[in-house]
């Protein structure tokens, strides 16, 4: 069915889901997406201080300032990338060309790149993909956000695995009073078993970042990539691709700063030869 074209914007659909910012905390995959990053954070501060006989008190320091570091980025990008909103387009959005089509479900105009979510009932400027771990769409505004949350939390699991690893192959190498007592021994135990659990994780997460670095270097949204489009996107080469979601100073593109790109200027010239 049609919507009214009088709505507010950014306003969904009555059927749509709550829009209630703490309400999106409420879906399985993104409690196991908090659950993930809390275990980082406190798993590597319990293992390290007791198995702290195996490092140098520098190593120990830099593995402490990479963990906060990387727990602070990797959680600030995700709760980014949730609550920003991907982009909608306005309802009393006008074009001066009629190259726009209006969408059928939602009777607005859909500039080019744009697609409408079944989900959320709104059409998404540059729509990437609805994704249930944020809870949210991955459009032109917060694509940005979810790419470095793919980034981070794949360098949070492997930086945990490579401090498991280094203690697990090192652990004859402490003193002979760390090893003594149950806690050593519950320690090494407690390590072996979070690494086996973790390890899959590790594959997972550079599997999908390796698939969304390579839509963004080559300019390709998901559904570009799986969805046959009527309209042909100018080439703006590998940098140009980045400088779209990432913005145009390349000092700022691993920052979870906000998106320099305009909406407005976006949606008349939706394809990004000049956008950027």
């Amino acid at each position: 069915r049609k919507m009214p074209r009088d709505r507010d914007y950014g306003e969904r659909d009555w059927d749509a889901p709550p829009e209630n910012a703490w309400q999106r905390f409420c879906g399985i995959p993104m409690f196991l997406t908090i659950i993930l990053l809390l275990y980082y954070y406190f798993g590597m501060c319990f293992f390290i201080p007791n198995l702290r006989g195996l490092y140098s008190r520098n190593w120990t320091i830099a593995m402490y300032a990479a963990l906060h570091y990387l727990f602070a980025t990797t959680t600030y990008s995700y709760l980014s990338a949730v609550f920003t909103d991907p982009g909608q387009v306005p309802n009393n959005w006008t074009s001066a060309t009629d190259l726009y089509p209006v969408c059928e479900r939602c009777n607005v105009l859909k500039p080019l790149r744009t697609h409408h979510c079944s989900y959320c009932r709104r059409c998404v400027l540059r729509y990437d993909h609805h994704c249930d771990w944020i809870n949210n769409c991955v459009g032109q505004a917060n694509h940005k956000f979810f790419f470095l949350f793919l980034f981070y939390i794949s360098l949070c699991i492997s930086h945990y695995l490579y401090m498991a690893f280094i203690t697990i192959t090192r652990v004859e190498d402490l003193p002979e009073a760390e090893r003594e007592g149950g806690l050593y021994i519950l320690n090494v135990v407690l390590l072996i078993l979070y690494t086996i659990c973790i390890f899959p994780l590790v594959l997972f997460a550079w599997g999908f970042l390796s698939w969304t670095t390579y839509l963004l270097l080559t300019n390709q949204t998901t559904v570009e990539s799986s969805v046959l489009t009527n309209y042909e996107k100018p080439p703006v080469g590998v940098v140009g691709a980045l400088k779209l979601v990432l913005g145009p100073q390349m000092l700022f593109w691993l920052l979870p700063t906000s998106p320099p790109v305009n909406l407005e200027v976006f949606m008349r010239r939706g394809t990004g030869k000049d956008v950027v």
